[in-house]
């Protein structure tokens, strides 16, 4: 695959992510405008669902795809100098998968904990 496609590919992933982050904040916030959780266990019962929970990893992954592709572009066009770009996008890298890994950890314990 040459260069050109894969700038092709990160902006795609921008363009698509971008509309799915917007569309699935604008759901949640007529959900939560319209039917606000009375509790706490009421809030997980809904957040331990099929589809919101899938909507969620969904949510999280574009969000980290996205912000991956934004900062790295913003890294590469920014800092000139080769090592200090490599150890940012390292930190970046680093700091996006624990990021990950935080908030899957999250979801499925808010799966797993049977709700009240």
């Amino acid at each position: 695959m040459s260069r050109r496609f894969q700038g092709l590919n990160a902006w795609l992933l921008q363009r698509v992510s971008a509309l799915y982050l917007a569309v699935f904040i604008l759901y949640l916030l007529f959900h939560f405008t319209l039917s606000p959780p009375a509790s706490y266990h009421e809030w997980r019962a809904w957040v331990a669902g099929p589809v919101i929970s899938t909507g969620l990893y969904i949510f999280v992954l574009l969000l980290l795809g996205h912000t991956w592709v934004g900062v790295r572009d913003v890294l590469m066009d920014y800092v000139s100098s080769l090592v200090l770009r490599a150890v940012l996008l390292l930190l970046l890298a680093f700091s996006l998968v624990a990021a990950g890994i935080w908030v899957a950890r999250i979801l499925v314990m808010v799966s797993l904990v049977s709700v009240k």
